[in-house]
């Protein structure tokens, strides 16, 4: 465990064969809390495939992990792989990467969101031995344990919770829906006192989670090593406890 400049760097070396990370670099801490602290991290690669419900993460005997660096700076995450594939056969399968969840904006907890507006909002990248991936993301919606992705996209509501379109998007909807999102805890009511005309008004906010996860068809040579390296925009946040 070294530090370098501003970043922190983590290399982590295999004597022996693993299937699968746990590394958690939405844990890791450096002047500033980054992002999902507070939440489960999941950011690990694994071997998964597509499901009705998105993907579904699973394990592969034959692909180890031989060594994991991780660098950390307030600028840039970076975590590199050396992936080996021990067995005689070449393949071809579909490789996840969930990042931490984003929650929700509140007023004990905000979140610098690099780029808001977009499906990328952390300007995720990978690359395979040096060369870019075209990678797919898979995203949900999820309040109280429910995924309400469908029911987000059907009303034309952004998926990222600190998008400004999803305010504007909320903001356009029916008094009707915006109470029954309300109910089942998509949307956050607070009270609007100092309007206008003195009356007392209820504002909605986005109160939904945000689950991400990156994806691609990558294959595995038989009997070789390949560089997977990750890199992205970390997002920093503060909360009651820790102004």
């Amino acid at each position: 465990l070294g530090s370098k400049g501003r970043g922190l760097q983590v290399t982590r070396q295999r004597c022996h064969p693993r299937s699968n990370v746990s590394w958690l670099v939405g844990c890791v801490t450096i002047c500033a809390t980054i992002i999902a602290s507070s939440v489960p991290a999941r950011a690990n690669d694994s071997v998964g495939h597509l499901s009705a419900g998105g993907i579904t993460l699973a394990r592969s005997s034959d692909i180890e992990i031989r060594q994991e660096e991780l660098r950390i700076s307030l600028n840039e995450i970076r975590v590199r792989y050396r992936f080996f594939n021990k067995s005689d056969k070449e393949i071809d399968t579909l490789v996840a990467f969930p990042v931490p969840d984003l929650p929700s904006p509140s007023d004990v907890q905000l979140y610098t969101v690099p780029r808001p507006e977009q499906d990328n909002f952390l300007g995720f990248e990978t690359t395979v031995d040096g060369q870019r991936v075209d990678m797919k993301v898979d995203r949900r919606a999820v309040a109280l344990g429910v995924d309400h992705t469908d029911r987000l996209r059907d009303l034309g509501l952004p998926l990222t919770p600190y998008a400004k379109a999803a305010e504007e998007a909320i903001a356009r909807l029916s008094p009707e829906i915006r109470t029954d999102l309300a109910r089942l805890g998509v949307l956050r009511e607070e009270p609007l006192s100092n309007t206008p005309d003195g009356q007392m008004k209820i504002q909605y906010f986005p109160n939904w989670t945000l689950r991400s996860t990156f994806y691609w068809q990558q294959v595995f040579p038989a009997g070789e090593e390949l560089a997977v390296e990750h890199r992205y925009i970390p997002s920093v946040g503060a909360s009651v406890g820790t102004m």
